[in-house]
């Protein structure tokens, strides 16, 4: 995935309004302009892909992504800003670790809600791969990851935004295609599973991505 290194550059979440921005505590969104867009696909991927961590931690407050996250889920900034202890940074990663790779989870993967390993768990696999390869991103996933972990699709998402028309397209289409079918059933084991504050934060980015 020839641009994943976007994952490394500052990603500009303090340019969306929070109170416009992704998915309100009372579900209200509005549409937000495609470098908008962007930038929330981008936050959300980091937030996937990686457990959070003091480098991680420093970049989400210098960039002012905390200001977001705290709009979608009160405390988080609070959260994000006091001094961190090696206790904080070792059950932040633990989190990450029971939310998205533990069984019993939220998998963040779409064929883990389509019948994963049967025709309907491939072809999403596949689809997923091909909207990759049509913006150009080709080659090695971050860490690796399979086409259709949330996290890649993030990012597939945000180059998407980044080349939209005036419409909208391709984007439009690809988060109807990619996130329509089984996102909804991801995010509601995700927020029933964390009362942490940081990804409580991300499901209402990602709820927003997909409605705004």
């Amino acid at each position: 995935m020839s641009r994943a290194e976007g994952l490394d550059i500052a990603t500009p979440a303090a340019s969306v309004d929070p109170q416009e921005g992704a998915a309100s505590a009372d579900g209200t969104t509005v549409d937000l302009d495609h470098r908008a867009q962007a930038a929330l696909c981008l936050l959300a991927a980091r937030l996937l892909l990686r457990e959070m961590d003091e480098p991680a931690r420093a970049a989400l407050l210098e960039e002012g992504a905390h200001q977001v996250l705290d709009k979608l889920a009160p405390g988080c900034a609070a959260y994000l800003e006091a001094p961190w202890s090696e206790q904080t940074i070792e059950t932040a990663a633990a989190e990450y670790c029971r939310l998205f790779l533990l069984p019993g989870g939220a998998p963040p993967f779409v064929s883990a809600w389509l019948a994963d390993g049967t025709d309907q768990g491939h072809a999403v696999v596949a689809q997923c791969e091909a909207a990759a390869e049509a913006l150009g991103l080709e080659g090695p996933t971050p860490d690796n990851l399979p086409p259709d972990h949330l996290g890649v699709l993030m990012i597939v998402l945000a180059e998407a935004w980044q080349v939209a028309d005036a419409e909208g397209q391709p984007a439009r289409v690809m988060r109807a295609e990619l996130l329509g079918t089984w996102l909804d059933s991801f995010l509601a084991k995700l927020e029933a599973l964390t009362v942490n504050p940081l990804y409580r934060a991300l499901g209402g980015v990602i709820r927003g991505i997909a409605r705004s």
